[in-house]
């Protein structure tokens, strides 16, 4: 959650609950996808 809570610049809690809470599998591709975004697999690896 404190990971979440930086990316999305919030300072409570409550704000970023918002956002995983009650539909994990979104949260989870969302988190993925913003993953690849800012840190690509580099060519050629396997991704883990």
């Amino acid at each position: 959650m404190p990971t979440i809570m930086e990316i999305l610049r919030h300072t409570q809690i409550s704000q970023a609950r918002r956002y995983v809470k009650g539909r994990p599998h979104l949260s989870k591709d969302a988190m993925r996808r913003m993953g690849d975004a800012f840190m690509p697999t580099p060519e050629g690896q396997p991704e883990p």
